[in-house]
């Protein structure tokens, strides 16, 4: 006594992974007007349960993507907090290479690596002494020498983190310069 036109049968399965119901799987009439059995039920119930399943990571997917996302927010943050002179400077620097990357006609899989480069270029400052990072003057050398440090240490701050191992080269290299004069390697 179904009201839907042409329906016969009809079995329905939650796509759920513990208590978590993401959906309904459901079959419409079996072929050649047989009926549904246990064989069909039992076959869509492990469908519906590898469905939720993925249903499920794909959420816990998100989940992790979304408190890395916040994670280098508050890191972001805490450099500006730090250093309130060069507040914005990452942000700035972040959105100036993908402008540039796009113009460059980067492989757009890049650009999120690039622009959380450069959001993260200078976290290492959050272990740079307070007043070597805001003095108002010229920097001795053993004050230069102090910040120059900042590179290495943002990469040891980050260097534990998985998702952001493709930034790591940047935050160690970012004053690097073609001629070999920069640091902390000096590279040319």
């Amino acid at each position: 006594h179904w009201y839907e036109r042409g329906v016969r049968q009809l079995i329905v399965v939650p796509l759920c992974e513990g208590d978590n119901v993401f959906g309904w799987l459901a079959a419409f009439n079996h072929i050649d007007n047989r009926e549904f059995g246990t064989i069909e039920a039992n076959l869509l119930s492990s469908v519906g349960a590898l469905l939720g399943i993925h249903s499920g990571n794909r959420d816990l997917y998100r989940q992790q993507s979304e408190l890395l996302a916040n994670i280098v927010r508050a890191l972001v943050s805490a450099i500006d907090a730090k250093d309130p002179y060069t507040s914005g400077h990452s942000d700035r620097v972040a959105r100036y290479a993908v402008r540039i990357a796009l113009e460059m006609r980067v492989n757009p899989k890049l650009l999120n690596t690039i622009y959380m480069s450069g959001l993260l270029h200078d976290v290492g400052k959050i272990g740079i002494d307070d007043n070597v990072l805001r003095k108002a003057g010229r920097l001795t050398d053993a004050e230069f020498e102090h910040i120059k440090k900042h590179p290495e240490l943002g990469y040891k701050i980050l260097a534990d983190i998985k998702q952001l191992s493709d930034v790591l080269p940047a935050v160690l290299h970012h004053h690097e310069q073609w001629d070999g004069k920069g640091y902390p390697m000096g590279l040319a």
